[in-house]
Formats: C-alpha cells, structure tokens, sequence
C-alpha cells in the first residue's frame, strides 16, 4: 500500500510540472496503476523466453479468436528493406513446416478441426504484423492454431521456391490495391520521406520485389520473429483459463539463444528533432480527358514532447488530443459547407510520430493558395482564441453520445484494447470507458484551448505535397507555399446548427393516416399490405442473426418500383441514372446536402439512405437503428414528394462525380467493356463511360425524370425487416407511405426481359488497353450456359454457389498457393450481377498476372476445370465448399432476409426456409454438381484481357 502511495504522489508531481496539455491534474477520481482489475477475467502472462499472453473469455461469440502480434511493420525496416514486413507476412503462411496456406484448403488435419480456408488471415501495419485465426472452441482447432503460430516463430523452411512464387501475386495485390500510383501508396511514400527513416523506396517498385534477396529476407525475419518480440492473444468462448495458460506454456516455452533481438534506433526521437521538412512527392497523371485533377497536402505539426505511454498521463493526453482532432474535423467541415468550395480538409493525429498532421485535398488546380490560406487561418483562430463555451460543451455532449452507443464489450473490443497495449503500450484498464467519460466530463474550457494552444501551431514544421509533375503545385516553392500561410487572415469558428425537425409539428399532423388492406403474403411471418394510394407494404418482424453490419438491431428498408432508366429514350439514359445522385446533392425541402447533413448529425441521426434509378427498376434503400424509423421515413417521404431544384449544386456535383469513377478507372473499365460486349441490358456506365456520361447529363432533363419516377408511388413496394413492434411501424406506414404522391401524368412504361435462349454471337477472345498505369494483365474467363427455361430455381443456385467455392478453392490452392512458378494474389469465381436475375448460367473467373505469365495461367486453369469434371479433384474439396454454403445459424441476417424478401416480392420466388436448404444440400452428391456445372463450363469460355498501359 505504502509503494502505490509514493507511485500515486510521484504520478500527481509529475502532471503538475509536465503535463502536456498544461492542464491541472483531476483529483475528484483516480484511475488505478495496477494494468488489470480482478473482474475483467483477463489474465497475461510472459514466458521465460520473452512471448507475451492474454486470455480473455467472451461469452457472446461460439469460437475461439487466436491472434499472434509480431511487434514489427514498416517501421521497423531498414534502408534496403522497404516492404519486407508485408513480404514477410506473406511468405511465413506459405513456409511453415507444419501448417501453411498450402494446405488450407483439403487438408485432413484442417478438415478434422472444422477449419474453413478464410479462418486464417493477416494484416501488417507500420508498427506491427497480425496473424488471426478463427476455429473452432475445441482441442483439434486449438491444435492448428498453435502448430501454425509455431512454425511461424521457430519453424520455417525459407525455400528459394517459395520466396520466388509469392513475387508476382505480392505485386499484383498492390496493383488490385491501386498500384503505385494509388493515394494510399502515394501518402506512405511522403511520410517516409517527411519521417525520414525506415525503408527508402525504391525507384522502381516492381524491380525491388523481383531482386529481393534470400538471405536479407532471412535477416529480416531473424531480427523480428522472435518471442521476445510476439504476443498471443486469444479470446472467446474459452472454458477453463487455467487449462488454456498451461497448454500455452507447454506450447510456446521454446528457447532460441542465437540472433539476439536488435531493436531499431528511434525513428520518432530523431524525427521530432530534426529540420523542417519540404516534400514534394510525384504521382502519376490522372486521365487527360477529364479536369479532375487533384493536389493533396499534408501539413504536420510536432507534439514536442509525449509522455511514457503505460502511463495514465499519455492516456489522458491522449483523450484530450481525440477531442481537439474531433473538434477540428468538426470545424474544417464548416469551412467546406458550400457549393463549388474546390477543396477539402480533414485532421488526424500520428501517434507514431507525435505529430498533428492536416490533410487538404484541392480539387481543382489554381484553388491551392485559397485552400491553403483558408485552413490556415482557421487553425491561427482556434489557436490564438480557442473554442467557446458554447462550442465546448456540444463538443463535449457530441463525445459523450459516442461514447455511450461504443460497447465495451465483446470480441472486436477487446481485441482492440489488447492489440493497443501491444502495439503502442497503453494502459489496459478495466471499464476504460467509464473512466473516459469522467475525464472528458471534468475537463475545463480553459485546460482544452491550453491544449489546443499547445497543438495547433502558426507553421507547420513539415510541408508535404502529392501532385502530378505536370500540376500546377507541383511547382511551387517551399517559401511560396510559406508565404501563403504567413498571409493567412483569421477565420472564425463556427456553432453547429441547431438540430431542426425535418417535418414541423403542423406538417406532421396534417399527414393523414392513408386506408389499406391486408393481403395474403408468401413470405412465413409476414404481414402484406396495401394503402389506398398503390403502395404496397410488407412487414416481418424478426429478431435477425448477428452480422459484420452489426445491424441485428436495426430495420431495414428496401422500396421499389418496376419502372426505370429504359422507360425512357437513348439520349435520356445517363440523366435517368444520375438522377437520383444530383438530388442527393441538391438536398429536400429547400435545405442543401450541407444543412441536411448537420441537421442529421446533430440529431445523432445513425440511419443511411440511398435511392437509386437502374435500367429496370427505381427504389430506395434504408438502414437505420428502429428508436429513428420516423426519421427514416420522413426522409423517404420528402425525398419523394419534395426534391431540391439546385443549378449551383449540379455544377458542384460534376466535378465530384468525376472523382469518383475515376478512382478504379481501370477495372471499372474493363468490366463495362465486357458487358457492353455481352450486350448486357443491366449495365450501369462506369469508369471513361461514366465520365462521358457526366458530360452529357442535362439538369432539366434529369430533375424532370426523377420527378416523374419517384413522383408516382403508386406500384411501389416496400420491404421492411428487424426486430420490430408490428403495429408501431403499420402505423408510420401508414402515416408517410400513405401520403406519397399519385401523379395524374404516369410514365407508361412496361419493363421486362427474357433470359435469351442462346449464347452471345461474338469473338471468344477480345483485349483492351487500360487507361490508366498498369503492369499486370487482368483476364476474366467467362463461361455461359443458356437457361432453359427462363430462370434458375434455388436448388439450381445452391449448386452452382457450391461449384463456385469447389472450382475457386481449387484455382487458388494449386495455382496459388502450391505453384511454384508464381499464381496469382487471388481467383475470383461467382457470377457478376448479384443484384440482378441471372439471364445465363454463368461461371466467370476474374484473376491478373504478370504479361508473361498469362497463357500459362490460363492453360492451368483449363487442366484444373478438366481435373474437377474428371472427378480428379477429391471429395474432401467438395466438401469444404459445401460447408460454405450450408446454413449454419438458425436465423438469417438483417441483409439476408432483404434478400429474401426481394427475391419474393419482385420477381415471385417462393420462400425456402433454412432446413429445407439444409436438408437439401445434405442430400447432394458431388456428381449431382459435377453434372450440374458440366453443362456451363463445357463451352468454350469468353476470354476477356485488360492489358497493361505503363506510364513512360
């Protein structure tokens, strides 16, 4: 007792002579030095040899997460080793004596745990490298997972042919990334540069990864593969800690006394003291037709000193910074909240560095010194004058919501938590979350604009900038750049808006509740309805399985109509399907995309809409938590009956439109290029297609067609799913569906389309030149089959789904992972219109290569196809695809009874439960697939190729 006390009064000391932020310590609470409470049931350990260890059991999930940390990313490189840790991260999985990818996938020992091919995944970042596997809660799974982690520290055969193979799928996964152009790679050059340590990048990226040498990857893995550098972290349904810390002891004890542990020199020291730095980092030119031409600055300004991280003190600081990044963000989106701005900024700390770092995106050229001067004078306010009080407490109120919607609890949380104190040393402490929220509630407005004071400085000390050498930033001078800023004239902070109803309280009530009838629904559970205006309605209630879109809480709701794009002439085809996104950013009811936006957020609105105009169809899609169904509602109500008319808003919409299909202009291409060959009548422009279609949309013309498709409810549909009260949302339907609109002038219009009853009379084989930088080929093989009867039956789609897994599971297990010659990063196998009915059978493969190698690819292929149909492909494959398909909850997702429910109401599928697609898949037989999927892939495929375009 007497030793925490000298800790507790050193620890008061120390923040009152050198808290960062200045602030005066809070002394009405105190947070506990130990790093673990009793009742966490969080246990870590070290074993002799310096491997550390977290259990933590989570009662919420029925698997076992198992997660190695090697305590090494991109930081940790040397000179010559620039992308050695994401190298390295690809090449322990393949090189284990144990266990390795190439035994993912059919292997008996996987097969017996009950292992699926995706459990095992990896992620290197900049200061650390994470192994994740997910299994089974039983020995056998636990068995793999402590195999794999150990031929992963101690157990690996760095064979020449494995190093050599993972090269070319290595740079292909960063060109499907957006290759070395992309902004992502473009930012992680300049912050080596601005850093100044760390892997120098090469001059030539590709030819970097092809000369990369055995014995300095072996170097590499020697210095940072060690125990004493790794971390073991499992979590989930664990049911005895003691037996699980045992096994782990026995497991991972092993000693090594050779290649010492050599930690690198201080990266983050020698950059805070070293020079100011000027950057100008080359990017590549974007396309030549279109003026979207955009410079990205980085402005980064030095924290001068960081405390020890396990320390409550970096803890604290460290909250303070979350809220003045939280405030700045909040205050550069005012400065942006107008039409034609031509510029964008956000904040973000780099605790790596200990720098507050600016990031400024101007997107049209000439715009920079306005941008520039505009952010800087904003930022010389805030830090000469601080916030308000009135800012400060919705700052602080904004913060506390958040807060309470953040759980505390579960798998994602606590890997978090874990993965913060391995990586960065912080404090993990139970219910950090309550103790955040008496932190920020005891904070002052004078200790937050110290902070700020601190923080925001008058000059950055580091300048950055990525452009074209052909753009106009890219010449300019440091002391042109600087003097812009010095010039800067303060601008001030501005309030929130204050949260407005969408509909007044007069407005509301004049919405009369609008008559209907019940009808006879397909769909088990469900209720079907119709109002007195030709809405129809269909609600089932439903408490849905979990999900990634952790929505099993929310409704969702999917509105549409049969009418679309095609109703309409040739020459109106783009300002149909632009439509519905011109209004979006012209806004309702007279309110801009801007004052809609704020007055959403500040109403902590948590919903997403998105209405939409396709070639056969017109609707709406809604995704939000049930307590805000009303506002939901009340946004398809107005989005309907109520669409700004904005030319300024048009004009900004443009140019930002521009930008988006530029960003993946090659592959948007190149799938628009197929579908234009296969005469698809479900095309959406994208990519050069999209950006011509920009050009030629008429405002006029599209504000009239939106009017007419979304002002007619009348052969609408809604779908509604969650965990709801049936009456309580009858009654809103009945309240805002109900008063949609009936138009008196209706779009005649009859949209349907037969699956043709043969194959397209085109070449097999057909090749277009990307647009944009490229060194790969991309190929997609597709393999179509006429449907006979018009459409594909679920029984017909369960197996095909499973052929797809068989045959991708195939591809990338002996052309992948076992080549030895090099395969690629990944084979897709499935069928591209997901959201629309099949018109074939159709089995197309999507995968690049290096220009050299794609006749050999594509010949392997062939002979893997022939392998499966000769029945040469054993049935242990076939069975791990048919576990991919097979249900295993008992309750559907949110998403997946959307699905569902669409697939009923728009295009008359009966309802199929979950065990009769269970009993159905048990009763199939790999021949019965086989026989099915002989028919599709037994004519001559279309070979599609996107060929390279390299910059000079």
């Amino acid at each position: 007792m007497k030793t925490f006390f000298h800790l507790l009064c050193s620890f008061i000391l120390l923040l009152m002579v050198n808290y960062t932020i200045r602030a005066k310590a809070h002394t009405s609470y105190s947070l506990r030095e130990d790093t673990l409470a009793q009742n966490t049931e969080l246990r870590k350990g070290q074993l002799p040899n310096g491997l550390t260890y977290y259990i933590k059991p989570v009662n919420d999930v029925d698997k076992l997460h198992v997660y190695l940390y090697i305590k090494a990313g991109s930081h940790q490189e040397e000179a010559d080793q620039f992308t050695f840790a994401h190298f390295m991260e690809h090449l322990v999985l393949k090189a284990g004596k144990h266990v390795s990818k190439k035994m993912v996938y059919d292997s008996e020992l996987f097969n017996a745990a009950g292992l699926q091919p995706r459990d095992i995944t990896a992620h290197t970042s900049d200061i650390y490298t994470q192994f994740s596997f997910v299994i089974p809660p039983q020995e056998k799974g636990l068995d793999v997972a402590f195999l794999l982690y150990n031929d992963i520290l101690w157990d690996q055969d760095f064979k020449q042919e494995y190093i050599d193979s993972e090269r070319a799928p290595f740079l292909e996964e960063m060109e499907i990334k957006g290759g070395n152009s992309s902004l992502s790679f473009m930012e992680s050059y300049l912050d080596k540069k601005i850093i100044g340590c760390y892997g120098i990048p090469p001059a030539n990226y590709s030819n970097h990864i092809w000369q990369m040498k055995r014995e300095s990857l072996l170097r590499y893995y020697d210095q940072w593969y060690r125990p004493e550098n790794a971390s073991l972290v499992i979590l989930g349904n664990i049911e005895n800690i003691d037996t699980l810390e045992k096994k782990i002891k026995q497991r991972f004890s092993k000693t090594d006394t050779q290649n010492k542990f050599h930690p690198t020199k201080d990266c983050n020291g020698d950059y805070r003291s070293s020079l100011p730095k000027w950057v100008r980092q080359k990017r590549n030119t974007l396309l030549k037709e279109t003026t979207a031409q955009q410079s990205h600055w980085r402005l980064y300004m030095r924290t001068p000193t960081i405390a020890p991280p396990n320390s409550i003190e970096a803890l604290q600081t460290k909250w303070v910074r979350e809220i003045i990044v939280t405030c700045l963000n909040e205050q550069l989106k005012q400065l942006t909240q107008k039409y034609n701005t031509h510029y964008f900024a956000t904040a973000a700390y780099r605790d790596l560095i200990g720098a507050l770092q600016i990031n400024i995106g101007v997107t049209q050229q000439g715009e920079e010194k306005r941008a520039i001067q505009e952010v800087m004078g904003l930022l010389k306010t805030l830090h000469k004058n601080g916030i308000s009080s009135e800012m400060f407490e919705e700052l602080k109120s904004k913060i506390n919501h958040q807060l309470q919607q953040e759980k505390n609890t579960g798998v994602t949380y606590w890997q978090n938590e874990i993965k913060k104190q391995i990586a960065y040393g912080e404090l993990l402490l139970d219910n950090k979350k309550s103790f955040k929220q008496e932190f920020i509630s005891q904070l002052s407005l004078v200790e937050f604009n110290r902070a700020l004071e601190d923080y925001l400085k008058k000059m950055p000390e580091d300048i950055g900038v990525i452009a074209s050498e052909k753009h106009l930033a890219f010449s300019y001078s440091e002391n042109k750049v600087r003097s812009w800023m010095k010039e800067a004239k303060p601008i001030q902070p501005k309030s929130e808006s204050e949260a407005l109803p969408l509909l007044t309280v007069l407005q509301k009530n004049n919405l009369k509740l609008g008559e209907y009838q019940q009808l006879e629904s397909g769909i088990p559970q469900a209720s079907e309805y119709v109002l007195k205006n030709g809405v129809r309605f269909i609600l089932r209630p439903y408490q849905p399985a979990p999900s990634v879109y952790g929505d099993q809480d929310h409704i969702r709701i999917h509105g549409f109509s049969k009418k679309g794009a095609k109703c309409y002439p040739k020459e109106d085809y783009y300002a149909a399907l632009y439509a519905p996104e011109i209004v979006r950013h012209s806004g309702v009811a007279g309110r801009d995309k801007f004052a809609l936006s704020q007055n959403l957020h500040s109403a902590y609105y948590k919903g997403t809409f998105y209405n939409y105009i396709r070639p056969y169809e017109t609707g709406v899609y809604v995704n939000t938590p049930i307590d805000q169904l009303e506002t939901a509602l009340q946004l398809i109500y107005l989005y309907f009956i109520a669409p700004n008319y904005n030319p300024e808003a048009f004009k900004d919409w443009k140019v930002s439109a521009s930008y988006k299909y530029l960003s993946q202009i090659n592959q948007d291409d190149f799938i628009g290029k197929i579908k234009q060959t296969l005469k698809d009548p479900y095309l959406l422009p994208s990519g050069s297609q999209a950006l011509e279609g920009i050009a030629q949309t008429d405002l006029d013309r599209a504000y009239q067609i939106y009017q007419e498709l979304f002002g007619n409810a009348e052969g609408y549909t809604f779908l509604f799913s969650g965990n709801f009260q049936e009456d309580e949302v009858l009654g809103l339907c009945r309240k805002y569906l109900g008063n949609l609109p009936v138009s008196q002038s209706k779009t005649a219009c009859s949209l349907s389309l037969d699956s043709p009853r043969q194959l397209p009379k085109i070449e097999r084989t057909h090749e277009f030149v990307a647009k944009e930088n490229a060194e790969n080929t991309r190929v997609k093989l597709v393999y179509l089959s006429p449907l006979e009867d018009g459409n594909l039956g679920w029984k017909d789609e369960i197996k095909l789904n499973i052929f797809y897994y068989w045959l991708q599971y195939t591809l990338i297990k002996e052309i992948r992972n076992k080549s030895k010659e090099g395969g690629p990063y990944t084979i897709g196998v499935g069928n591209y219109n997901l959201n629309n009915p099949p018109r074939y059978k159709e089995v197309a493969l999507n995968f690049g290569g290096r220009p050299q190698d794609i006749d050999r690819l594509l010949r392997e292929i062939k002979v893997e196809i022939e392998n499966i149909q000769n029945a040469n492909n054993n049935e242990r494959m076939f069975q791990t695809a048919l576990q991919k398909v097979y249900p295993q909850r008992e309750r559907l997702t949110n998403l997946e009874i959307q699905k569902e429910m669409y697939g009923y109401a728009r295009y008359g599928k009966g309802w199929v439960s979950i065990p009769e697609k269970r009993a159905y898949i048990n009763s199939l037989t790999s021949d019965e697939v086989l026989n099915f999927s002989e028919e599709i892939v037994s004519q001559s495929p279309y070979i599609f190729k996107l060929l390279p375009n390299p910059y000079e």
